[in-house]
């Protein structure tokens, strides 16, 4: 196990040197810091809430991830030119390729699919109902029969007057960080986030708030 473990760490290291001795150190770093910080810049300016006729909605844009799919194909396409080099031997290229394939073209295949799946996807909350849609899944709500709502690693579950659960899954609706913390917010001013909030406030729940 140790020598397998030992032989892991030698080819992650040579996969890390050889991509910096094929696209230069320098490359791979500024390609990384545009990567990450224009999806973090981006999320800025495009919110996921609106409000119509009473009724908020939490849809999140789907700009922010087609702008930086664009900015990774550009990225990706940079990098495919340095591979276009005729200095480039036949392996180096190869291995180049693999990266690109791997790293920048999958993914960017992957996102560009998943942004497809889920532009339509929403929560809304009016006055007496919320409802959700996840791809095909559309569910509704009456707020009387929530007791409360709760933060779960995949998204947020809501717990019903009869104690059962129903889980909305946000990671998979294109909800990002903020979007679920927005949304989260305003669920509070119908219900708490949990029982321990519940405890000496007369159990706010959806009833007291439609009262």
């Amino acid at each position: 196990m140790l020598v397998i473990s030992g032989l892991v760490i030698l080819l992650g290291l040579y996969l890390i040197y050889k991509t910096f001795a094929i696209f230069g150190i320098w490359t791979i770093l500024w390609t990384g810091v545009v990567s990450t910080f224009s999806g973090l810049i981006l999320n800025l300016f495009y919110g996921a809430r609106s409000e119509k006729d009473g009724e908020v909605v939490f849809n999140p844009s789907e700009w922010p991830k087609f702008i930086q799919i664009l900015i990774s194909l550009g990225i990706g396409y940079y990098l495919f030119t340095i591979l276009s080099n005729p200095e480039i031997n036949n392996y180096d290229y190869w291995f180049g390729m693999s990266y690109l394939i791997l790293l920048t073209a999958v993914p960017i295949v992957r996102s560009f699919i998943v942004l497809l799946r889920d532009r339509n996807d929403f929560v809304s909350i009016s006055a007496t109902q919320l409802k959700y849609r996840d791809n095909s899944t559309r569910m509704e709500f009456e707020k009387s029969n929530i007791k409360y709502a709760k933060s779960t690693i995949t998204g947020i579950t809501l717990v019903m007057t009869d104690d059962s659960e129903h889980q909305i899954p946000l990671s998979n609706m294109n909800f990002k960080v903020s979007d679920k913390a927005n949304l989260l917010k305003e669920l509070a001013k119908d219900f708490p986030s949990g029982p321990a909030e519940s405890e000496n406030t007369d159990e706010v729940s959806g009833e007291v708030a439609d009262a």
